[in-house]
């Protein structure tokens, strides 16, 4: 009889920047402005405008930096925006982030907020500018008036922090719920995170849940991973077993180290379902790819326990296997 070495669940508290947490389905840096009315601008939308962003859509870069600059002589604000987004990526041109930082602030003067929110993004990191956590916070803010909702998660990050300001849970906790409530993924986590820690507000598992649920559903594995913890061990609610193996399957496919592991485990044992060999087996070969020590002493003793031929089909699954890609 083989038996299967545990893991230990453990709950942090994790917390990223926009361009790292959410990398996968948005790049908050080289998000163009395609439509004027995305800003406060009052200006008309030239033609030469929806021109560029076609060519840059179709990579023709420099047709479209070509006819941007020409917007940028005319001091258009959604032009010089999108200047510093093809300048901070090399778009067109040599990757150059004094040059974007220079053309989000013409842009900025606009009353812009995502070129506001780009600034604060370059400043907290230094990239062009010299590294400044007051200037992002203040940038950050600034869009967060317009209710940007990525500038609204930053601000969030800032105050959990202590970026450029005090740290106060509570206040990070506002602007996270603030960013949530219009769909910002990475704010529905950090959100979840907080009420099931209770820092920075009243702990509730309840709560938790629907906000982890809301990220995980918008593709969020690493969401889809806390809230099947949640349900594994009842905290705060019901164990329920099926559930958590669900939402497990959901973190595995997403590329989820831990999770893909316990998926395993659940699988070997029929935690949750019925008892699923191939698939179990399947998933230690992927976790133990990884560098999971516990998925290779697992994989190989449950190795043992199978048919040849049981062994042969896991092993082709987890050679084919590859990490879903987020939701946009």
């Amino acid at each position: 009889m083989w038996k299967l070495f545990k893991i230990l669940w453990l709950i942090p508290i994790v917390v990223f920047f926009a361009t790292q947490k959410v990398a996968a389905q948005q790049d908050p840096g080289e998000a163009l402005l395609e439509f004027p009315e995305e800003t406060s601008a009052a200006e008309p939308t030239p033609q030469e405008f929806t021109d560029a962003i076609i060519a840059y859509q179709q990579k023709k870069y420099a047709v479209a930096l070509s006819l941007w600059q020409m917007l940028a002589k005319a001091d258009y604000g959604p032009a010089l925006h999108n200047l510093g987004v093809a300048y901070e990526h090399g778009r067109g041109v040599r990757p150059d982030p004094a040059a974007a930082a220079a053309w989000y602030g013409r842009a900025a003067e606009h009353d812009i907020p995502q070129a506001f929110n780009n600034l604060g993004r370059l400043f907290a990191r230094g990239l062009g500018v010299e590294q400044n956590y007051e200037k992002a916070f203040d940038f950050f803010e600034a869009a967060a008036e317009h209710e940007y909702a990525e500038s609204q998660f930053n601000l969030g990050i800032a105050y959990l922090q202590g970026q450029g300001v005090d740290v106060d849970p509570e206040e990070a906790s506002v602007w996270f719920a603030a960013a949530a409530e219009q769909g910002y993924r990475a704010a529905q986590f950090n959100l979840a995170s907080l009420y099931l820690s209770g820092q920075g507000v009243q702990k509730d598992v309840a709560k938790a849940v629907h906000w982890f649920g809301q990220a995980a559903t918008a593709g969020d594995g690493l969401a889809a991973f806390h809230l099947a913890m949640v349900y594994y061990q009842g905290q705060g609610i019901g164990k329920n077993l099926k559930t958590a193996r669900r939402h497990l399957l959901q973190a595995a496919e997403a590329g989820v180290l831990l999770a893909q592991h316990q998926l395993a485990i659940m699988l070997a044992k029929g935690e949750g379902g019925a008892v699923d060999s191939e698939s179990a087996l399947t998933w230690f070969f992927i976790a133990a790819a990884l560098g999971n020590e516990q998925a290779q002493q697992n994989r190989d003793l449950y190795a043992k326990s199978l048919p040849p031929e049981v062994r042969t089909r896991a092993a082709k699954r987890a050679r084919s296997f590859s990490p879903v890609s987020s939701k946009p």
